[in-house]
């Protein structure tokens, strides 16, 4: 299958669209056993699948609720309004408008582009055919596309409209003319016909008409701030720890404000908040650096309004272009493990443990570091490594780093080889007949939460175990000096630098390395340049 670009879970194959998604290991006995839910869509239009994948994510998710005993999105988000026609009517048009802002125009002098539009518009027709026999008493009634796209502005706009009621019909009736009237526009268009309205429901006028109703609505109503960073939150769904850090950091902004409302906010008073945390009137009650004021305070500020923008809620992002010009912290050493500092990590993990100490901790102690020296992968990447992760694939034992075990920076799974001295050391011997998290019990859960997981608690315990045998220099990172020592080891032994990105999770650096996979042998080819650590006891 092949995804579908610029579509979330959706994925071609052969010629028709289908709803695939991912299933958490811990939630994979509600749906079967399967790793993956894959659900025919039975269409090939994409415009089409657009509303029959959101139908399969509110049934997605609401599985995963019922398991969890939470209530569903679906369920949150529960309609709170029945509308009156003229609603539904100035809706509808609405997302006419935006039907046809995203018809993109083709070179009549492209043969190939000319003959995608003919096909584009014997599509259309047969669209618009369907839509008006759907009318006619001899039918079944709409088409199907109408009913999922009335499902899915109900869902969207909060609507409770009960279907087989007058109201329901009359929605299904205002759908199917939207369907006739963008239809008939783009053929009027590709037949090089003036535009005009076919259906009284889409005069020019009447979009005059909404686009004043709706900007004096929007200047006299509040816009809550928060409720722009929960519908971002809703939308963007970031990992929980970066849920946490962000809310902290809005809701100081808030406080500081003395008020939620986004319409009264000015560049301002994100100056003012600016310069309030320089000089430690923020939450920490001490000043904080010209690097975190820049890079996490007024960032989430500017994402949350960017968020407002694009969803029509605000009309300017105020935090643009504010800035905190400091001076840059000197650097005196390089952020690298230097080669004692990597030894003394190394051998102390072949020390006896502490008597106490449990044995997932154990574990983590005597592998995690030798695992991050091998693949200068982040700490928590390997913290949160499952038995099940740890696979022989092309003939090569390899790790695959994925954020169903957890998260990755940037979502996305990559399997990296196993270097030899890991093997020999017996890494895989250890995992082999374990199941699940190898560096950490998920039973006892009370050591961790969504927002500051077990894996993350591993490492920090790493950390502090680390500065507790002597690599105490605050200029280097106890566990992310591996990542940075990879990177020079890298370098020194000539290893291929697209593919050394690749084993680091760094992003692609041209558009062309984005092509194509990197697979087990050529990440084994390039792993194994890297020379053993001589530390006794390996």
């Amino acid at each position: 299958m092949k995804a579908v670009s610029g579509h979330r879970y959706l994925y071609r194959r052969g010629n028709q669209l289908v709803f695939r998604r991912g299933v958490p290991l811990s939630a994979r006995d509600a749906f079967g056993g399967r790793a993956e839910v894959h659900v025919s869509l039975r269409t090939s239009n994409v415009a089409e699948a657009r509303y029959a994948v959101a139908r399969e994510m509110a049934r997605f998710e609401k599985t995963l609720a019922t398991l969890l005993g939470k209530p569903s999105p679906e369920e949150v988000a529960v309609a709170k309004f029945r509308p009156s026609g003229e609603v539904i009517d100035e809706v509808v048009r609405a997302e006419f408008r935006e039907r046809i802002a995203r018809v993109v125009d083709f070179d009549r002098s492209d043969p190939a582009q000319r003959e995608a539009a003919i096909q584009r518009l014997n599509d259309l027709k047969r669209l618009q055919d369907d839509a008006k026999t759907s009318r006619s008493v001899r039918s079944d009634g709409p088409t199907l596309m109408v009913r999922w796209m009335a499902e899915a502005l109900c869902e969207k706009h909060k609507w409770n409209i009960v279907e087989g009621t007058e109201l329901w019909l009359f929605l299904l009736r205002v759908v199917t003319a939207l369907q006739v009237e963008a239809a008939e526009r783009q053929i009027q268009d590709l037949e090089g016909q003036p535009s005009r309205a076919v259906d009284e429901t889409f005069p020019l006028e009447r979009f005059a008409q909404d686009e004043q109703r709706r900007t004096a609505n929007q200047s006299s109503q509040p816009v809550s701030l928060q409720g722009m960073f929960d519908g971002y939150v809703a939308e963007r769904k970031p990992a929980p720890a970066t849920v946490k850090a962000f809310g902290r950091q809005f809701r100081s902004f808030t406080k500081f404000l003395g008020h939620d409302d986004a319409r009264r906010l000015s560049k301002q008073d994100v100056v003012r908040w600016k310069e309030a945390l320089l000089a430690g009137e923020g939450p920490s009650g001490r000043p904080l650096s010209a690097k975190t004021v820049s890079e996490t305070y007024l960032a989430v500020i500017r994402t949350v309004l960017h968020w407002g923008i694009n969803n029509g809620r605000i009309e300017n992002n105020v935090a643009l272009g504010i800035r905190v010009v400091g001076q840059r912290k000197p650097r005196l050493r390089d952020r690298s493990l230097t080669d004692d500092e990597a030894r003394v990590i190394l051998l102390a993990t072949f020390q006896p443990p502490p008597p106490r100490l449990i044995p997932t901790r154990v574990l983590a102690r005597r592998w995690v570091p030798w695992l991050c020296a091998y693949t200068g992968a982040r700490v928590n990447e390997m913290t949160q490594l499952r038995a099940e992760d740890i696979q022989r694939e092309q003939g090569v034992w390899t790790i695959r780093i994925t954020p169903e075990a957890g998260t990755t920076k940037d979502q996305n799974a990559r399997t990296v080889a196993l270097h030899p001295h890991l093997i020999e050391q017996g890494f895989v011997e250890m995992a082999r007949g374990k199941k699940g998290p190898l560096f950490y019990d998920p039973t006892l859960r009370r050591s961790g939460s969504d927002e500051n997981p077990q894996f993350k608690k591993v490492g920090e315990h790493l950390a502090k175990w680390v500065r507790g045998l002597g690599v105490s220099d605050p200029n280097v990172s106890p566990n992310h000096g591996w990542r940075h020592r990879f990177k020079s080891q890298a370098r020194l032994y000539r290893m291929d630098p697209e593919v050394r990105d690749y084993i680091q999770g760094h992003a692609h650096r041209t558009e062309g390395e984005a092509y194509g996979g990197t697979g087990p042998r050529v990440t084994f080819r390039e792993i194994r340049r890297l020379r053993a650590y001589a530390v006794p006891g390996s």
